[in-house]
């Protein structure tokens, strides 16, 4: 074989190689922004407010779509490694939002387990159920050979079912308490908080110890 044809086709080799390896990158920059989508998904149908993802990015990724449809790979090779580490770092900010929401929720879900200690008014597997649920929440699918509004609706649908749940556990172990004089103190244990009474009048400490939290019920002055 001639020496110019074998640097010809040793060339083209390495292109395709090139190529190739450009195109696997445009995929992980795909995958990073279905993730970081999904963990807003997420974010949205549990709490309050949302998680918006950076519109420059987004439109970098779609100048980048722009270059693999005209197989403007040069171009795509001055611009990817920026692209995916902006896109990973978007993911990352995404996911350490969401968590610290969700660390929030597991303290008010152990205040339900602590209230439920006391006075037995749910099946424990509920609340065994929350936290199992909660620890996934963040942990979302990235299947490429789905089509990401099916994932979307899905974890969405998880979300939404998780919620209402939550909002039904605390409603069920609220209600012995509703309309209560204790009513506030109540809420502050189911948002996992210790109960302080600073100035309780008679009326309030009868009812606490009346109420299934009696027997648990502990009294000191302040200072000692």
């Amino acid at each position: 074989m001639p020496t110019s044809e074998f640097e010809t086709e040793l060339k083209n080799y390495y292109e395709q190689k090139r190529q190739s390896q450009l195109t696997n990158k445009i995929g992980q920059a795909a995958s990073l922004m279905r993730e970081t989508l999904l963990l807003c998904a997420v974010y949205d149908e549990v709490f309050e407010g949302t998680i918006t993802p950076n519109q420059s990015i987004r439109d970098d990724v779609e100048i980048l779509r722009s270059h693999v449809q005209n197989s403007e790979f040069d171009a795509i090779e001055s611009k990817i490694e920026s692209a995916l580490a902006d896109l990973e770092e978007e993911r990352d900010d995404a996911r350490e939002e969401l968590q610290i929401e969700l660390r929030d929720l597991e303290d008010r879900i152990n205040g339900f387990r602590s209230l439920n200690k006391r006075i037995s008014e749910v099946e424990e597997e509920r609340i065994d159920e929350l936290f199992d649920t909660i620890e996934g929440l963040d942990d979302v699918p990235i299947d490429e050979e789905r089509e990401f509004e099916q994932l979307e609706n899905e974890v969405r649908e998880a979300a939404s079912e998780f919620v209402q749940e939550l909002e039904a556990v605390e409603d069920d172990l609220f209600e012995g308490f509703r309309g209560s004089d204790i009513e506030e103190q109540v809420r502050s244990l189911l948002q996992g908080e210790t109960m302080h009474l600073t100035q309780p009048d008679g009326e309030e400490l009868n009812a606490l110890r009346e109420s299934q939290l009696g027997p648990y019920l502990t009294l000191s002055l302040e200072g000692e």
